[in-house]
């Protein structure tokens, strides 16, 4: 009869660890099995436990006027079967509560790492933005394509070549980096248009 009640103590101890279950819904589940226990024990079984105790009466050698049965494998069953749902339930709690803040944690350190990576890629993007404002496209792809020493220098063959060499007055005074401007990338923008303005005037034909 004990093998009974090890089954629903490992019942109650499977319903327990359902975090999809509400509080609630183990609750009402657990008392279901525990009262479907109850009810076999003082019902269609209750002379296999009273057997088991007449079984233990005699092995233990005890002696008294008449023999008979005292209920103790069923009490130990019922009693079992509710210290077992009750602490089930205790631990179903503390089960649910340390899962959730599991997955809060989890979910807290995959936003932060996805927040992180989506700063690292604006700040990439912003300085890819701010090399192109400097070199021509081309010359940019050439240093983002792999990593390069710093000392590596580029060069290009070209049938037709122009040097300019030209200052702009005051453009450390008008380079401010606000959030007005883009943090500044609307003054390189300024200036690379004025260069690109420089390339059109001496690519027109004589």
């Amino acid at each position: 009869p004990q093998y009974f009640s090890y089954s629903v103590v490992l019942s109650l101890l499977a319903c327990s660890v359902f975090l999809h279950i509400s509080s609630i819904g183990k609750l009402l589940l657990m008392v279901g099995i525990e009262a479907t226990f109850l009810l076999l024990v003082e019902g269609p079984h209750a002379a296999l436990f009273d057997n088991a105790d007449l079984l233990v009466l005699a092995n233990a050698l005890v002696v008294s006027g008449e023999l008979e049965p005292l209920g103790w494998a069923e009490a130990g069953g019922s009693l079992g079967g509710l210290g077992a749902a009750s602490g089930a339930l205790v631990w179903a709690q503390f089960w649910g509560l340390g899962a959730k803040l599991g997955l809060l944690w989890v979910g807290e350190w995959i936003f932060g790492a996805t927040g992180e990576k989506e700063e690292m890629e604006e700040l990439q993007a912003y300085n890819r933005r701010l090399l192109h404002n400097i070199l021509p496209k081309d010359v940019a792809a050439h240093f983002l394509a792999r990593e390069r020493r710093n000392d590596e220098l580029y060069y290009q063959s070209c049938e037709c070549v122009a040097v300019m060499f030209a200052s702009i007055s005051n453009f450390s005074e008008f380079y401010v980096e606000l959030e007005a401007n883009n943090e500044g990338v609307e003054c390189l923008r300024l200036l690379n248009e004025i260069i690109a303005d420089f390339d059109e005037v001496l690519g027109r034909g004589r």
